[in-house]
C-alpha cells in the first residue's frame, strides 16, 4: 500500500509518499521523481532500525539524503 500526501505551502507545496516495505525499491523511486532535495526525517527509534539501510540505498541510487533524527516520543 502506498499514498501520496500534498502538504500545501501555496509556493513551497509539496508531496510525501508514504508506502510500507518499501526501502529496497526507495533508490529507483525518489530518482524517477527527480528532487532537488531529499532529507530523511525520522524518530531515534525507527532511525536506528532503518536510516543506515535507507541512506545506502539512495546512495546506490545516486541520492544524497542527510537524515533528520528526532528523540522518540
Amino acid at each position: 500500500m502506498s499514498a501520496k500526501i500534498r502538504v500545501d505551502l501555496a509556493d513551497r507545496s509539496y508531496d510525501v509518499h508514504v508506502a510500507g516495505g518499501a526501502i529496497e525499491g526507495l533508490g529507483d523511486t525518489v530518482r524517477s521523481l527527480k528532487p532537488s532535495s531529499v532529507v530523511i526525517v525520522t524518530d531515534s527509534t525507527v532511525g536506528a532500525l532503518h536510516a543506515p539501510k535507507v541512506v545506502k540505498v539512495l546512495a546506490d541510487a545516486g541520492v544524497t539524503a542527510p537524515v533528520l533524527s528526532f528523540p522518540a516520543g
